[in-house]
């Protein structure tokens, strides 16, 4: 059983980790970002994060109404939630972008290619045609370009790894 556990928790820690260097990774990129995020850009991506927010509802077989009962929240107060989210975004999407700009990080229309192999495998070419002719690759590329540059700020973080209970003065 104590070796079970001790490979559970080897197992949370190997799938914790990484997602914690990300977070840890992108909050020290923000904090180079000084401007506020354009308005425009931030009610883009505030329209985006409510059209995601209603599929999931809709698609959970919930009401919007019974939503804000359940989670007694106000119209008001999920509104400025999904805001100030997407003024977050827009600054991480700009922080990401200019780490890319800055390394010269580059995305290929092969890097576009594969995101549609790996999204549609049998069908790649038709949807790749499809968001082509849509005038929509860009957002496939920006997201791939991210991507890239995310992973390369992750490669490139020194990690200290720190015994539970203890501090350093990095915190």
């Amino acid at each position: 059983m104590r070796e079970r556990i001790s490979e559970s928790l080897t197992q949370q820690k190997a799938d914790f980790l990484p997602r914690l260097k990300e977070d840890r990774v992108l909050y020290a990129l923000l904090e180079r970002v000084t401007d506020e995020a354009p308005e425009a850009m931030v009610e883009e991506q505030e329209q985006d994060l409510l059209q995601e927010f209603f599929q999931q509802l809709q698609r959970s077989g919930q009401t919007y109404d019974a939503y804000l009962k359940a989670n007694n929240l106000t119209a008001a107060q999920v509104k400025d939630d999904i805001k100030q989210q997407a003024a977050e975004v827009v600054k991480q999407n700009l922080a990401l972008d200019a780490w890319a700009r800055h390394f010269e990080i580059a995305c290929e229309d092969c890097d576009v290619q594969a995101e549609f192999i790996k999204a549609s495998a049998d069908e790649w070419e038709s949807l790749y045609n499809s968001w082509k002719q849509a005038g929509r690759l860009h957002l496939v590329r920006e997201g791939v370009l991210r991507s890239k540059a995310m992973n390369a700020a992750v490669e490139g973080a020194v990690v200290t790894e720190v015994p539970f209970g203890e501090t350093t003065d990095a915190e």
